[in-house]
């Protein structure tokens, strides 16, 4: 509360909790965090945005009810929200394969912004791109999401993700895009009841009484008691 750690808070208008575990991902790389809810059966903490701060997964949002240090909660994010995010996520692979290829491979990301309603694809190029260069690259991406392939997530390390690939966007690519999520934490995807629909829901975690805990990579089954 108002930046300090406190025991326990009820009915704030702004409040921060942290979880030793949480299915929400923060804001970062140019994602915008998860909106969601953390429900017990005493409060209800309404998630408006999800930071990383420290090395920890922040929850940012409104408290209704009492909400105590060690409280076994459920926590879940607001679906509709998350599959916009991927999507404009995925596209910002597509658009920088289309770059590449009319371009060339000199192109490089140099940022980038991920909202539920639109993206913003920052990149490096020697001179302004023409109208002709704009539409190829238009089309190229407008022609893969028509394609409506699946998209593959897949977790790998670093140097694995940027080692070269066959472009989603070449016509000679018989390859299926992927896209590489946010890290966070990895949780089940087991249903269960929120008050906040659509969510995805997982199974309980607790309010951290620690420091500085380490956010499991692992999927998470069972409940977790400080």
């Amino acid at each position: 509360m108002n930046g300090e750690r406190v025991a326990s808070a009820e009915n704030a208008a702004e409040a921060s909790v942290v979880l030793d575990r949480t299915p929400l991902y923060a804001e970062m790389g140019g994602q915008l965090g998860d909106h969601g809810l953390i429900d017990t059966a005493d409060a209800q903490f309404f998630v408006s945005n999800t930071v990383s701060k420290g090395g920890l997964y922040v929850h940012e949002g409104k408290l209704i009810g009492k909400l105590s240090e060690g409280d076994t909660v459920f926590a879940g994010y607001d679906l509709n929200r998350r599959g916009l995010l991927a999507r404009n996520h995925t596209a910002t692979h597509l658009l920088d394969a289309a770059l590449k290829e009319v371009l060339g491979d000199h192109v490089n990301q140099a940022g980038s912004l991920v909202s539920p309603e639109a993206l913003r694809f920052d990149f490096t190029h020697f001179e302004a791109m023409t109208s002709e260069q704009i539409r190829a690259v238009e089309d190229l991406v407008n022609e893969q999401i028509l394609a409506a392939k699946p998209v593959v997530t897949r977790v790998m390390g670093i140097e694995e993700a940027k080692a070269p690939a066959p472009s989603p966007c070449s016509a000679r690519s018989t390859a299926t895009p992927s896209a590489s999520s946010p890290s966070a934490p990895r949780t089940s995807r087991s249903p269960a009841s929120c008050a906040v629909a659509p969510m995805r829901a997982t199974p309980p975690s607790s309010v951290c009484s620690r420091s500085s805990p380490s956010l499991p990579p692992a999927p998470m089954s069972a409940a977790s008691r400080l």
